[in-house]
């Protein structure tokens, strides 16, 4: 038992010794979040993709005809039933992460003019995020669906 308690204490010295070393000599560890951030440009071609099949009346999901990088669109603030007539990418603007576009788009049904800003990650794929679902995400939150039983009560 005595002989046990030695080694821990031995190995718990050399765990102490080992960390100021690696202190003292600046070692960090590597930080790969960069890795997934893809370039302004790469990030722009993908949110003009997205809102090209939007325009064209895809669903979210995969945008149809990406390929290396494969485009994904997450977007459940779209309402059913309305249509893209135009739009324009605007830039880089700030947000919640590294890459986020903000887009001018035309509506119609009901018509309107609206900016959103979108949020671009990844390398391969390429996942385009609305700000919005963005921010639930990045909260583990989802948007709430009223119940049946909630809408009958509401009436």
């Amino acid at each position: 038992m005595r002989r046990m308690s030695g080694l821990l204490v031995a190995f718990g010295l050399l765990f102490i010794c080992a960390v100021g070393y690696l202190s003292a000599v600046g070692y960090k560890p590597a930080d790969r979040t960069k890795e997934f951030i893809p370039s302004p440009a790469k990030a722009e071609r993908a949110i003009e993709a997205v809102m090209e099949a939007w325009r064209n009346g895809d669903p979210v999901g995969i945008v149809e005809g990406t390929v290396s990088p494969v485009v994904h669109v997450i977007d459940s603030h779209r309402k059913a039933g309305q249509v893209l007539d135009d739009f324009e990418v605007l830039g880089e603007v700030p947000g919640n992460a590294p890459r986020c576009f903000a887009v001018k788009a035309v509506l119609s049904n009901p018509d309107k003019q609206v900016k959103l800003r979108y949020v671009v990650v990844g390398i391969d794929p390429l996942w385009v995020f609305r700000h919005e679902d963005y921010d639930l995400l990045s909260h583990w939150e989802h948007r709430m669906e009223p119940s049946e039983s909630a809408e009958s009560t509401e009436k």
